[in-house]
C-alpha cells in the first residue's frame, strides 16, 4: 500500500492537472468564438501558456511572466502545431506544443526577460544550469491579432479580451514572483495596474 503521503500529493496533481484542463477548454472554447474575426492571425491557436509547465510546477519559485497577447509574429514561422481544436485530443495537443515552446524557435522578443529570470535562478530554457524554470501568460487574451494589441480599435479590443480567464489561471499558477522585461517606464505602470487587478477578490 502507498503511503498517504504520496498518495495525497498524487491527488493534488491530478486535481491540478484537472483545473488546468478545465481552464485550457474554456480558452478554447474563446478562440472559436473568435476565430473569424478578420483582425485574428490564422492560422493560430490560442496561446494559453509559453513555456514547460510541467517543469514549472516542479520549481522551487514559481516565477511568471506577463505581457498583453500574443504577438503576430509568434505564427509567422512554425513555432507551434496547429492544433484541430475540436478533436477529442485537443486539450492534450495543446499542452504538449505550448510545453516545447522554448525548445524550437521561440520569439526574440523572449531574450527581454532573461536578465531578469536571472536573478531569481530561472529560465524559460532547459539547459540553462538554472533550479527554475518560468513561463509567460497573457493577461488580455491568448489570441494572438493583426494589428497589434496596441492598433486595434477600442470594440476590437473588448471584443476580444478575456482578462476573466487571465485571473483564473493566473490563480492557478499561483506564482511566488511576477516578473517584467525591462522596457520603459509605461510598462513598469502596466505591471502596476496588472497586480491591483489580480488583488481583486
Amino acid at each position: 500500500m502507498a503511503p498517504w503521503g504520496s498518495f495525497n500529493k498524487e491527488a493534488m496533481h491530478m486535481s491540478l492537472t484537472q483545473k488546468l484542463n478545465s481552464v485550457i477548454k474554456e480558452y478554447i472554447s474563446d478562440f472559436l468564438d473568435k476565430q473569424n474575426f478578420p483582425y485574428v492571425v490564422k492560422p493560430s491557436i490560442p496561446v494559453v501558456w509559453f513555456g514547460n509547465m510541467t517543469k514549472y510546477e516542479k520549481s522551487s519559485k514559481k516565477i511568471v511572466t506577463i505581457g498583453i497577447n500574443p504577438s503576430l509574429n509568434e505564427f509567422d514561422q512554425p513555432r507551434f502545431s496547429i492544433v484541430d481544436l475540436k478533436d477529442d485530443n485537443a486539450i492534450e495537443e495543446i499542452k504538449k506544443t505550448l510545453n516545447s515552446y522554448f525548445e524550437y524557435n521561440p520569439y526574440k522578443w523572449f531574450a527581454n526577460f532573461e536578465k531578469v529570470l536571472k536573478q531569481f535562478d530561472a529560465s524559460y530554457y532547459e539547459g540553462k544550469n538554472r533550479t527554475n524554470i518560468a513561463v509567460h501568460i497573457d493577461i488580455y487574451s491568448a489570441i494572438a491579432t493583426d494589428p497589434t494589441w496596441g492598433k486595434l480599435s477600442k470594440l476590437e479590443r473588448n471584443n476580444i479580451q478575456r482578462t476573466d480567464l487571465f485571473k483564473k489561471l493566473f490563480d492557478l499558477l499561483n506564482p511566488a514572483y511576477i516578473a517584467s522585461a525591462p522596457f520603459t517606464f509605461a510598462f513598469k505602470f502596466f505591471m502596476a495596474w496588472v497586480c491591483a487587478m489580480i488583488a481583486q477578490p
